[in-house]
C-alpha cells in the first residue's frame, strides 16, 4: 500500500479543512501585522497638530514633502492621508476628489493599514461635500461609520454630526435627528461643552422645521450649555439660533433682548454679526420702529454676500415704502431684484450641481451593484471550482484505492487459476503419483533409518492428501453435475435449447434457485472481483455446471451472440487483468 492508501476519506476531508484553516490564520495574522505599523514621529506630530492647528500642520507637511518621497510605502501613503486631512481641518475647499479616491483605493486593498481606511472614507465623503455632491458625501460617510473603531470615539461622534449636517441640508430630518443624538450621546460621554452645545442646536432645527415645541427647550438647553463653556463665539451662535426662533414666533421683545447686547460687543469683522444684524431689524419691525429697523437694515445692506443682499434690500424697500419715500422704496426694490436674480442664478447652478451629482450617485450605485453581482459570481464560481476540486480529489482517491484492490483480487484469481490448471493437469496427476510410490518405496527400503524415514514420511502424507482433496473435489464435481442433470429445469432448459427457445422469467427464477443450492458461493466469489449484471451471472452459471456453447446459452438468455462473446471478453479482464489473453473464459470459470 502506497502513503495515500492509508488514510481514509475523512481523514482526507480533515486534513483539507486543517489547510485552509491554517491559510485563514495566516491571512489573519498578515492582516494583523500590517495594520500595527509604527509611523515617524513627524507624521504622527502632523497629525496632531491637525486637530489643534491645521495651517501649522499644513507648513509642517510641506517641509516634509521631498523627504516623503523616501519613506516606505505605508508611510508614504499615511503622509498623502494627512496631507487631505490638514486642508479638510483648515477649511479648504477641495477642488476634485482624485487623491482622496486614490487614497481610498490604497487602504481598502490587502495588506494596507486598515485602521487608516475610515479616515479615508470620511475626508472622500468631505471632498464630495466641497463639491456639492451630498449623495456621494454621505454614502462615504456612511461607509467610514461601518467600520470607525470602538475606541475612536471623537471621529465617530465627527462623522455622525457631518452625516446629520448633510442630511438637514438635504431636508431628510428624522434621518439627520438620529445621527445628532448618537453624536450628542458621544459627547454628553466626552463631556465636550461646545459640540454638545452644536448638537443640541441641530436637533433643535429638526423640531423647528418639523413645526414641533419641543426645539425651544432644546435651543435653551444648548445656550445654558454654551454659556457654562465659556466659549464666546459657540455662546453667540446660539443666542442667534434662539433670536431668530423667537423673530419666528413674533416675541420680537425677547429676540431684540437678546441680540443687541452681542452687537454692541462684536467687532465689525466678525461675520456671524449679519445674523444679529438681520434679527434685530426684523424685531424692531415687528415692534414697529422703523428708524431702528432702518438703521440695522442699512448696516446689513453694507455687505457684500448675495443672500444678505437681498433681505436687506427687500426689507428696506419694504420700510421706505411705509414710510412714503417711493424714490428710495423703487431704489432698493431694484438692488432687490438685481440682487435676487443673481441668487436665483446661483440656486439654479446649485440645482443643476444636485441634479447631477444626484445623477452620479445613481450610476455609481449601479456600477456597484454591477460589481457586486459580479463578485457574488466569482464567488460563486470559485466555490464550485473548490468544490469540484476536492470532489476530484475524493473521487480520484477512491477510484485508485478501487483499482489497487481490483489488480490484488486479478493478481489473486491468476494465482488460484493457474493453481487450479496445474492442479487439474494430467500429467502433473501423473508425476505426483509417481512421486508417492517412489516415496513409499523409499520409505519401504528405509524403515529403519528412523531420521530418513521421518524426513519422507510427512512429504508422502502431504502428497497423498492432496492427492485425496483433488479426487473428492473432482468427485464433488461430477455430483454436482449429475444433480443438475437430473433436475426438472435442466430437462427443460435442454428442450429449450433443442427448438431454440428463450427461457421465460419463472424457469429464469428456477435456474437461479437451483444453482445457488448446487454452488452457494459461486456467485460471492464472482462478484468479489467486479460489478455483474443479473444476465451475466446467468451466462457465467450455465457456463458452470453445462457444456452448453455460447450460441445455445444465448439462446437461453435472450441475447444475440456476439453479445455474449463481449460480455466474456469484458469479464475476463476484470477477473484477472492483463493476463486475460492467455485464458479461455469457459476454462477460467469452471476452475471457480
Amino acid at each position: 500500500m502506497d502513503l495515500m492508501s492509508r488514510f481514509s476519506r475523512k481523514q482526507i476531508v480533515a486534513l483539507s479543512v486543517a489547510a485552509l484553516a491554517i491559510a485563514a490564520i495566516a491571512i489573519a495574522a498578515i492582516s494583523v501585522c500590517c495594520s500595527h505599523h509604527t509611523y515617524p514621529r513627524e507624521l504622527v506630530v502632523a497629525d496632531s497638530l491637525c486637530e489643534t492647528n491645521p495651517p501649522k500642520a499644513i507648513s509642517h507637511l510641506n517641509a516634509l514633502r521631498v523627504k516623503s518621497k523616501s519613506m516606505g510605502t505605508a508611510d508614504s501613503w499615511y503622509y498623502r492621508l494627512l496631507c487631505v486631512k490638514s486642508r479638510d481641518k483648515a477649511y479648504i475647499p477641495a477642488t476634485d476628489v482624485k487623491e482622496a479616491q486614490t487614497i481610498v483605493n490604497h487602504y481598502e486593498s490587502f495588506g494596507a493599514d486598515k485602521s487608516k481606511l475610515q479616515y479615508a472614507y470620511y475626508y472622500l465623503g468631505c471632498a464630495y461635500r466641497d463639491l456639492n455632491n451630498i449623495p456621494m458625501a454621505l454614502e462615504f460617510y456612511k461607509k467610514a461609520l461601518t467600520i470607525v473603531a470602538d475606541k475612536n470615539s471623537k471621529f465617530a461622534s465627527a462623522v455622525n454630526f457631518q452625516t446629520g449636517f448633510q442630511l438637514l441640508e438635504q431636508s431628510f430630518y428624522k434621518e439627520a435627528m438620529n445621527y445628532f443624538r448618537e453624536s450628542l450621546r458621544i459627547e454628553t460621554m466626552q463631556h465636550n461643552s461646545a459640540m454638545m452645545a452644536y448638537c443640541l442646536q441641530k436637533i433643535a432645527y429638526v423640531y423647528q422645521e418639523e413645526k414641533n415645541d419641543s426645539c425651544f427647550l432644546y435651543y435653551k438647553e444648548a445656550l445654558d450649555i454654551a454659556q457654562k463653556s465659556n466659549d464666546m463665539q459657540v455662546c453667540n451662535e446660539m443666542k442667534s439660533s434662539l433670536a431668530n426662533y423667537y423673530v419666528e414666533k413674533a416675541e420680537y421683545e425677547k429676540a431684540k433682548d437678546l441680540s443687541l447686547p452681542v452687537i454692541h460687543t462684536m467687532s465689525d469683522d466678525n461675520n456671524a454679526k449679519d445674523s444679529f444684524y438681520d434679527v434685530a431689524g426684523l424685531s424692531y419691525l415687528g415692534l414697529g420702529r422703523l428708524d431702528s429697523a432702518l438703521f440695522f437694515f442699512n448696516e446689513l445692506n453694507k455687505t457684500e454676500k448675495i443672500k444678505t443682499k437681498v433681505e436687506s434690500s427687500r426689507q428696506l424697500a419694504h420700510i421706505y415704502n411705509i414710510k412714503g419715500d417711493s424714490k428710495r422704496s423703487l431704489m432698493y426694490m431694484a438692488e432687490y431684484e438685481q440682487a435676487a436674480d443673481s441668487l436665483k442664478k446661483i440656486n439654479v447652478e446649485s440645482s443643476i450641481a444636485k441634479m447631477n451629482a444626484l445623477y452620479d450617485y445613481t450610476m455609481y450605485k449601479e456600477r456597484n451593484a454591477a460589481l457586486e453581482r459580479s463578485h457574488y459570481r466569482m464567488l460563486v464560481a470559485m466555490c464550485i471550482v473548490v468544490m469540484l476540486s476536492l470532489y476530484g480529489l475524493f473521487y480520484f482517491i477512491v477510484f485508485y484505492r478501487k483499482m489497487k484492490r481490483r489488480a490484488f483480487i486479478q493478481k489473486l484469481n491468476w494465482e488460484r487459476y493457474q493453481d487450479e490448471i496445474k492442479e487439474r493437469n494430467d500429467n502433473n496427476i501423473k508425476d505426483r503419483d509417481e512421486t508417492i510410490k517412489n516415496l513409499l518405496s523409499q520409505l519401504q527400503e528405509m524403515k529403519d533409518r528412523s531420521t530418513a524415514a521421518n524426513d519422507i514420511a510427512p512429504q508422502a502424507d502431504g502428497n497423498t492428501f492432496q492427492q485425496d482433496i483433488i479426487a473428492k473435489k473432482y468427485d464433488l464435481e461430477k455430483e454436482v453435475l449429475k444433480s443438475f442433470m437430473a433436475s426438472d429445469i435442466f430437462q427443460v432448459i435442454s428442450q429449450k435449447v433443442a427448438i431454440n427457445e428463450n427461457l421465460t422469467n419463472k424457469e429464469l427464477e428456477a435456474l437461479d434457485e437451483q444453482f445457488l443450492m448446487l454452488i452457494p458461493d459461486f456467485i460471492k466469489n464472482l462478484k468479489s472481483s467486479c460489478h455483474l449484471s443479473v444476465q451475466d451471472i446467468r451466462m457465467c452459471a450455465l457456463i458452470r455446471i453445462s457444456n452448453f456453447n455460447s450460441s445455445e446459452i444465448a439462446t437461453l438468455l435472450g441475447r444475440d451472440k456476439s453479445t455474449i462473446s463481449k460480455a466474456k471478453k469484458k469479464l475476463l479482464l476484470a477477473f484477472v487483468g492483463k493476463n486475460s489473453k492467455d485464458i479461455d473464459f469457459n476454462e477460467y470459470i469452471r476452475t471457480l
